[in-house]
C-alpha cells in the first residue's frame, strides 16, 4: 500500500507540473515590422511603406514616397479578423488585405486627380525595381523582391493595374512573371541584385511583345 500511495502522490504532482507547463500566456502574433513594396497607377508610382509597431498591431502608419515627387504619410488600422489593412493621408487611400500564407499585403488605392492603381509589399529586407515596358504596348511596371526570393509586382497597362507574381534564380538572377490578373501576360530576364539593374522581354499568349528594363535607382 506504502508504495502505491507513493506512486499515486507522484502522479499527481507530475500532473500537476505538467498543467502549469501548458497554461503559457497566449503570445500576439500576425503581421509585424516593416513592410516594404511598390504601387503603380494611372498618375502616379513610387515606393509604399506599411509599419507595424507590434505583432497584430491595430494602429499601422506608412507612407508613398511617389517617384519624382513628394512623400505622403500615411496612418490607419488593421483588422486581424478580416486580414483588411486601411490607410490615408493626403488625398490617398489604401486598401489592401494580408497573405499569411506569403507573409505579404497586396491591394488597391486611389488619389487626388482620379489617380488609382495597385499595390504590393514584402516583409524582409526588399529591393524594389522601378521601369518601364515596351513594344506592342508601353507603360509603368515595377517589381519587389525580398530576401527570401518572393517577387511581386504591379504593372499599369491600358485597362488598368495588374497584379504581377514571379521566381527568382538567386544563381543566375534569372526570373519569370505572370500576372493573376490576366493569364495571357507573361515576362522573363533577369535582376541583378548587385548593380541593381534588370531587363527582359514580355509576352502576350506566349508570343514576345516587347522589352522591358527596370532599376532601384529609377524609384
Amino acid at each position: 500500500m506504502r508504495f502505491r500511495t507513493t506512486a499515486l502522490v507522484s502522479t499527481l504532482v507530475l500532473l500537476a507540473a505538467c498543467g502549469k507547463d501548458s497554461t503559457t500566456a497566449p503570445t500576439a502574433s500576425g503581421p509585424s515590422g516593416n513592410y516594404r513594396g511598390t504601387f503603380v497607377g494611372s498618375n502616379s508610382r513610387g515606393i509604399v511603406v506599411i509599419i507595424f509597431a507590434s505583432p497584430g498591431a491595430t494602429a499601422v502608419t506608412g507612407s508613398l514616397a511617389l517617384t519624382g515627387g513628394a512623400t505622403i504619410n500615411l496612418a490607419g488600422s488593421y483588422d486581424a479578423s478580416s486580414k483588411a489593412v486601411s490607410l490615408t493621408g493626403t488625398g490617398y487611400a489604401v486598401t489592401g488585405s494580408y497573405s499569411s500564407a506569403s507573409s505579404n499585403f497586396s491591394g488597391d488605392y486611389t488619389g487626388p486627380s482620379g489617380d488609382h492603381g495597385s499595390w504590393a509589399v514584402e516583409s524582409g529586407t526588399v529591393k524594389v525595381f522601378c521601369g518601364s515596358y515596351n513594344g506592342n504596348a508601353a507603360g509603368n511596371w515595377n517589381l519587389v523582391l525580398n530576401d527570401a526570393g518572393q517577387l511581386r509586382g504591379v504593372a499599369q497597362t491600358s485597362s488598368g493595374a495588374i497584379d504581377l507574381v514571379g521566381t527568382y534564380n538567386s544563381g543566375s538572377g534569372a526570373i519569370t512573371i505572370t500576372s493573376p490578373d490576366d493569364g495571357t501576360i507573361g515576362a522573363a530576364g533577369t535582376l541583378n541584385t548587385s548593380t541593381g539593374g534588370g531587363s527582359g522581354n514580355w509576352s502576350v499568349s506566349g508570343q514576345t511583345a516587347g522589352n522591358w528594363t527596370a532599376n532601384t535607382n529609377g524609384c
